[in-house]
């Protein structure tokens, strides 16, 4: 569902995502093999801005407040993709059982969002490291990547291990 009327952010699942409409994106090819497992592209793209629902774990019932926020600061302080890093990182949840390519990117004023929540509210909510989930081993079965240690213990670093030409068709954009 959108939110924020007229601005572009979307909630979906707990997640306050920017949808990316990324010509380079739609023109991957349909699959790619890392570490011996066969991925499939995803049919929509999004960066993830806010996990509302790990949030809403800490604090019953803040979800609404959260978005509220969200929402007051995007009018002021708009969120806007930035491009990618370079860095793209192979995920595995818990049981094994997904798997993702993503493709790190930066994103305007949200850690100045956070910092505002935190804030406001008295939370210590860590900053959302930002990514573009290209690729999954289930269609579309994405893996939440919501803080700096969900990055260490669920992902490793495969930049090296994927084609310059790869790599460039989707940082070129």
């Amino acid at each position: 569902m959108q939110l924020c009327d007229d601005m572009p952010y979307n909630y979906n699942k707990g997640y306050i995502f920017l949808p990316l409409d990324d010509t380079a994106l739609q023109n991957l090819q349909e699959s790619i093999e890392i570490r011996n497992m066969r991925l499939l592209k995803k049919s929509k793209f999004h960066v993830s801005l806010v996990c509302v629902k790990n949030i809403e774990s800490v604090q019953e019932g803040i979800g609404d407040r959260i978005i509220e926020l969200f929402c007051n600061f995007a009018q002021k302080h708009p969120f806007s993709f930035q491009g990618y890093t370079g860095v793209f990182r192979y995920v595995v949840d818990k049981s094994g059982e997904r798997r993702s390519l993503v493709a790190m990117c930066k994103l305007s004023n949200l850690d100045v969002f956070f910092d505002h929540v935190n804030r406001e509210l008295g939370l210590s909510i860590p900053y959302q490291p930002t990514h573009v989930t290209l690729y999954t081993l289930k269609q579309d079965q994405g893996i939440g990547l919501n803080s700096q240690e969900d990055i260490q213990k669920m992902t490793e670093d495969v930049t090296s291990e994927l084609s310059k030409d790869f790599i460039d068709e989707i940082t070129k954009s």
